[in-house]
């Protein structure tokens, strides 16, 4: 697999909404997004970008690369970090801890 069409983004932030008892309109208004874009994502019509998944992150009291490690952990996704991030042995915390991702908000 070589593109992001079979990343499963919305099945992981719906879990991670639920799990925090957050309605789609209280995730949008924390994360400064519209509810129907939320919807959009949770329904895998759209798969967000970087500043997307930060301000999700923030909506959610974690950070992005939390939501990254979310999504590694689904098996659908595994090629994910391996092909897009370059990750040869999947497993991001080895990733993290190397220090490659270093913005403050990832």
């Amino acid at each position: 697999m070589d593109d992001y069409s079979s990343v499963h983004f919305g099945k992981v932030l719906k879990k991670l909404r639920e799990a925090r008892h957050l309605s789609q309109e209280q995730l949008a208004h924390d994360s400064n997004l519209d509810r129907s874009y939320i919807s959009i994502l949770e329904r895998d019509i759209k798969k967000p970008g970087l500043d997307t998944i930060i301000a999700l992150g923030k909506g959610l009291g974690m950070r992005a690369s939390e939501i990254i490690k979310e999504l590694e952990e689904q098996p659908e996704n595994e090629w994910l970090l391996k092909d897009c991030f370059g990750i040869r042995d999947n497993n991001i915390n080895s990733f993290m801890d190397s220090g490659t991702l270093t913005h403050p908000e990832i």
